[in-house]
């Protein structure tokens, strides 16, 4: 456990194989978290116009597994467009390679302090600060690490 405990602490990246080379999988940064997020939006857009097909929900996730991949900012500025392309028209990927790298990309999100964020921007928000004293008192939370009603 302490072991683990450290390798969380130190922001230390996770080994992969992925189509039998070794990846390191790093924590996300903003630019990758943006890029993500983009790419999804963009998918969920497809989807609600009616285009989007088993085909299309393939190539999303080649691109975001060459954007996992990748990690970096300058490496996805520059690469990233080229080797999503090749992972998708060239290399015939398996399934389970690319629920690999999702899977191990999904434990480097670093999601306390996102959340932390979150709720703080929610309770500066001016339609929170015009609420009657009831209502907000209704909906705050309590301080991080205290459980209601104690």
């Amino acid at each position: 456990m302490q072991e683990l405990l450290d390798e969380v602490l130190e922001a230390t990246p996770d080994e992969i194989e992925f189509r039998g080379k070794t990846w390191k999988i790093h924590w996300w940064r903003n630019y990758m978290k943006r890029r993500f997020t983009h790419l999804m939006l963009k998918g969920s857009r497809r989807k609600t116009d009616g285009h989007s097909g088993q085909r299309d929900q393939w190539k999303l996730n080649v691109q975001l597994v060459a954007l996992l991949l990748l990690a970096r900012k300058w490496k996805i500025v520059f690469l990233w467009w080229a080797y999503w392309r090749w992972l998708y028209y060239v290399v015939d990927l398996d399934q389970v390679e690319v629920l690999r790298v999702m899977e191990a990309s999904k434990k480097k999100i670093p999601l306390e302090p996102s959340m932390m964020c979150t709720g703080l921007a929610i309770s500066m928000m001016d339609t929170l600060m015009s609420q009657t004293r009831e209502e907000a008192e209704h909906i705050q939370a309590g301080p991080v690490g205290v459980r209601s009603g104690a």
